[in-house]
């Protein structure tokens, strides 16, 4: 889906790849999402509460706060465009439990 940059002007091409439930009794969820598109400020983010408000909104609706999360990747890439031009990629891998608390108990290291 199309969805606005994080910037506030331009959009991206961002998909939702997979969604799965891990952890050892199933009470996370993983979600990888990719981002296309070129953008003069690029479309790498790694502060998790700026995911969450442009990423989490559109794509993950159930990531309600940036707390949640407890493991996040963060991999840009290129790729040959339609016309031959490289294009920006980003894939995000991004762990998070249904709520902080759940996060802060079992999944957070003290170090956050």
């Amino acid at each position: 889906m199309r969805i606005k940059h994080f910037a506030g002007y331009g959009t991206v091409e961002a998909t939702k790849v997979s969604k799965r439930k891990v952890g050892v009794h199933g009470e996370l969820t993983n979600v990888v999402i990719r981002v296309v598109g070129n953008h003069e400020y690029g479309i790498y983010r790694t502060d998790k509460y700026d995911i969450v408000n442009w990423l989490g909104k559109r794509l993950i609706k159930d990531l309600t706060d940036d707390r949640c999360i407890t493991c996040m990747t963060v991999t840009p890439s290129y790729e040959k465009g339609t016309n031959g031009t490289d294009v920006d990629v980003c894939v995000y891998d991004i762990t998070y439990a249904p709520s902080k608390e759940i996060a802060y108990k079992y999944y957070v290291s003290p170090s956050w």
